[in-house]
């Protein structure tokens, strides 16, 4: 039940660890961990930056997106992860990897916009599953 961190990592490459941490691709768990490790305080400035179906984060949904991924546990990750709709760990992986995030998530497109991106990473996901695109 690892869909959601196997998806992510599938779209990202050695070259985008290589860019983002100077470390080779990791393992869904040890990603969890080391998304959790890069989360602090700048969280909140480089949320700024970020918009989501072209609207820009709210202070609220920027402090309880911190929250969120502060309070998730990585060994969580063998019962699921439930991606909401502005989903906390989409965005810090754009923040992160400096990439935008397109998530079809029923045939609702969800879009994760950061300026300068990379790449884009598609995804789509229905009410159990979520994958690489």
């Amino acid at each position: 039940m690892t869909c959601f961190w196997d998806g992510i990592l599938q779209n990202l490459k050695e070259e985008d660890f290589q860019i983002a941490f100077k470390c080779s691709k990791q393992n869904n768990i040890n990603f969890v961990k080391l998304l959790k490790e890069s989360l602090n305080e700048s969280f909140h400035d480089k949320s700024k930056d970020i918009t989501w179906n072209g609207e820009k984060l709210t202070k609220q949904q920027i402090k309880e997106n911190f929250e969120h991924i502060k309070d998730y546990k990585p060994e969580s990750i063998y019962g699921g992860y439930w991606c909401s709709t502005c989903d906390p760990f989409l965005i810090l992986v754009c923040i992160l990897f400096r990439v935008n995030i397109n998530h079809n998530y029923c045939g609702h497109l969800m879009k994760y916009t950061i300026s300068n991106p990379r790449k884009t990473l598609n995804f789509k996901s229905n009410t159990g599953h979520f994958m690489a695109n």
